[in-house]
């Protein structure tokens, strides 16, 4: 989800971000309102099981290529590498929610430019 927020910001600013965030969760409350009755006879599908473990496998690829390719764009100097390096860490070894990681370092971004633009 951050990461087609991010984009949407990118191509289009706040509206574009907003439409990109509610267009992640569309497709999620679709399958949930009209599937629910049919995940029971699903869960024990072999054939569907196996349909959706290829899917996962390619959707971790997706984001590992997109990842790369958002790095690439937003890592630019020795600010954005410290605070990509202690998000890294903060979320893979103290386990603190990417939520509040992302949270902080939009503000970290925020203050940064601020105290840019003043000097």
């Amino acid at each position: 989800m951050l990461f087609s927020t991010f984009v949407g910001y990118l191509v289009a600013g706040i509206p574009g971000a907003i439409i990109a965030t509610i267009f992640v969760f569309i497709p999620s409350f679709v399958f949930v309102l009209l599937g629910a009755r049919y995940v029971e006879q699903l869960r024990n599908n072999r054939t569907v099981q196996a349909f959706l473990s290829g899917v996962s496998a390619a959707v971790v690829g997706v984001i590992l290529v997109v990842s790369i390719d958002l790095a690439r764009e937003a890592i630019v100097g020795v600010s954005s590498v410290v605070l990509a390096a202690i998000a890294f860490v903060s979320i893979v070894f103290f386990k603190v929610d990417v939520a509040k990681v992302a949270a902080a370092a939009m503000v970290c971004g925020v203050l940064y430019a601020a105290f840019k633009a003043l000097h």
